[in-house]
């Protein structure tokens, strides 16, 4: 991608492990290197940036170019905390999905589903959360913990848990 291409929209996608990258081909896009990070602008012309896989990082988008400075501080501290192998979607963006993040939880055997709907109506607050579930506090960490890993995605972004909570309240 050259500065002519510069698409509307675009995907925002911070890598800190330069050494694991150094072995692949780049990723397709506008690569940037900044303080031990890649950054990758890639056109969203599919649900999901391209990258190699097993990749360790954060992305967010789609999301219209000239608002891009506002997310980039973000990608990059999460890609930071990113666990190996995993890319976490930062809850920046035009569209997340919501609904397909409900269908994984409800799938998933233990009570994710619920101490995440009540982990968001408590605001994050862990002692509330686990006083209305009837758990120590330690165990609502735990489970949002495990919730955060299944999902791939930052369960203290406000734009992830505004559009998670929505699902949520809109389940019957």
């Amino acid at each position: 991608m050259n500065l002519d291409d510069l698409p509307d929209t675009a995907f925002l996608v911070a890598l800190p492990d330069q050494e694991q990258l150094a072995a692949q081909p780049s990723p397709p896009g506008l690569v940037l290197q900044r303080s031990g990070v890649m950054f990758v602008l890639q056109t969203a012309s599919s649900p999901y940036p391209r990258l190699p896989e097993g990749v360790r990082g954060a992305w967010g988008g789609p999301i219209p170019l000239r608002r891009l400075h506002e997310i980039g501080a973000q990608v990059a501290d999460v890609a930071a905390s990113a666990p190996v192998g995993r890319l976490i979607r930062v809850g920046h963006g035009l569209d997340l999905p919501a609904d397909e993040w409900v269908g994984v939880l409800m799938a998933h055997p233990v009570q994710l589903l619920e101490t995440v709907r009540v982990y968001l109506a408590h605001r994050g607050q862990w002692e509330a959360a686990g006083r209305e579930l009837g758990v120590h506090r330690n165990s609502v960490r735990y489970r949002i913990a495990q919730a955060k890993e299944l999902l791939g995605v930052d369960l203290d972004d406000p734009d992830v848990t505004a559009q998670l909570w929505l699902a949520l309240r809109s389940r019957p």
